[in-house]
């Protein structure tokens, strides 16, 4: 079973309620089972804040358009968003203007993968110069709209996050919860702290996510370190909550990862799905690497959880980070937001998960040994085609509601993606 960000929770009570049932279990996009509901949109506001910084640097890397003068390249979204206020983008290419709410929503749709930052790009030139069709467009896919018809995942998305995680039923709470979002992620908090006030007049109680303690196979928990949608910090949740785990880090940019291209997460996934050999505990896929994983060597005591805490969120107020050891446990490396905001936890496993439960490091052959066993890692035997495995493929989740002028407007949801990122970039 690869499970992908918004089936991750049905994967995860799947996985701990019948385990029997299960061969092997991929997690690329983890969510951390024990966190609530202000506690994730905290977690997802400083997601989006790294995702805004990489694309500020690239574009500050390549000296494009929206660098110039010195400015900070997002400021250039900011300004459409405020004249869209004023008077909607007329669209040559769409079937309407771009409102405020299209050319924010499209700019987040941009933010899931480094692909789709050039399209963000040209939408803010041709926005400038009096055409906001790309950012239609890229909204359009966010709502998963084919034609004149939308799929169900915005309605669904609201269902499912209304019950899994404890929301406040107080419509006031959101007001008071903006500011604190805004503190920790100052372009995004202040959009993120409404889209759950849905769950305020929700009828039906929360039911969160509870695992019963089951033991499924060796599970493979993938983490991103600039995932926005899906933080490391859940990858970290999740690897805590499934004893019979191991996290593989990738460190870089983006919404998942396996098949995207990268050549050291596939290999370490297919090695899984075909042999269940897993790669070390805590095994790190750097940046642009295309070989073998290095693995960590540091097994220090953990530093501050980065994690949102509900309420005040002072972990990722203070940006508390931890280094991560090169192979060699030389160089440290961490992932550090040029303006010091929301620096992401991305540390060796093993340090991050030294109060958890003892991991087995390595995992060969055909069933879970009772001990662990030590390998020099997995063997790639077989092809992305010759590799069984089942896809609950990403559907994405979005939460829209209506805004002044009556613009739709969107933000994205717990464990959310857009409904189809592969596009983003051709649009």
């Amino acid at each position: 079973m690869t499970t992908i960000a918004g089936q991750l929770a049905l994967g995860l009570l799947y996985a701990d309620r019948f385990p029997e049932r299960v061969r092997a279990v991929v997690m690329d996009g983890a969510i951390d089972p024990a966190i609530g509901g202000d506690e994730g949109l905290a977690a997802q506001s400083v997601g989006f804040e790294r995702a805004i910084d990489g694309f500020n640097a690239n574009c500050r890397a390549r000296s494009c358009p929206l660098a110039e003068d010195g400015r900070e390249p997002w400021s250039a979204v900011v300004d459409l968003v405020a004249r869209a206020r004023s008077r909607p983008i007329p669209s040559a290419a769409a079937d309407r203007s771009a409102g405020p709410g299209e050319v924010f929503t499209g700019a987040l749709q941009a933010l899931y993968r480094p692909g789709s930052w050039r399209a963000l790009e040209r939408a803010v030139i041709e926005a400038r110069a009096g055409d906001g069709s790309t950012f239609v467009r890229l909204t359009d896919a966010y709502l998963g709209r084919e034609g004149d018809d939308y799929a169900n995942q915005v309605e669904m998305n609201a269902a499912v996050n209304c019950l899994d995680y404890e929301f406040s039923r107080d419509p006031a709470h959101y007001r008071a919860l903006t500011p604190a979002l805004a503190a920790v992620a100052p372009r995004i908090g202040p959009s993120m702290a409404p889209t759950a006030l849905l769950c305020a007049y929700w009828p039906a109680p929360a039911q969160p996510i509870r695992l019963a303690g089951g033991a499924p196979p060796p599970t493979l928990i993938i983490g991103t370190t600039n995932d926005p949608a899906t933080p490391y910090e859940w990858a970290i949740g999740a690897r805590r909550a499934l004893p019979h785990s191991v996290l593989l880090t990738h460190e870089g940019d983006g919404h998942t990862v396996y098949l995207t291209g990268n050549r050291c997460v596939d290999a370490v996934v297919n090695a899984y799905l075909l042999t269940l050999a897993t790669p070390q505990d805590g095994a790190i896929c750097a940046r642009g690497a295309t070989g073998a994983p290095t693995a960590s060597t540091n097994a220090t005591a953990p530093a501050t959880s980065a994690r949102a805490r509900t309420g005040t969120f002072p972990a990722l107020a203070s940006a508390a980070h931890t280094a991560v050891p090169s192979a060699t446990g030389a160089a440290a490396r961490s992932t550090v937001s040029p303006n010091g905001r929301g620096t992401t936890s991305v540390a060796s496993a093993a340090s991050q998960i030294a109060t958890s439960q003892t991991a087995t490091t390595i995992r060969t052959g055909a069933e879970w040994p009772s001990s662990a066993a030590t390998a020099a890692g997995p063997t790639v035997t077989g092809s992305v085609a010759q590799t069984t495995r089942v896809v609950v493929r990403r559907i994405g989740n979005s939460r829209r509601f209506r805004g002044s002028r009556g613009c739709v407007r969107t933000v994205p949801s717990m464990a959310s993606g857009p409904r189809s990122e592969e596009h983003t970039s051709e649009l």
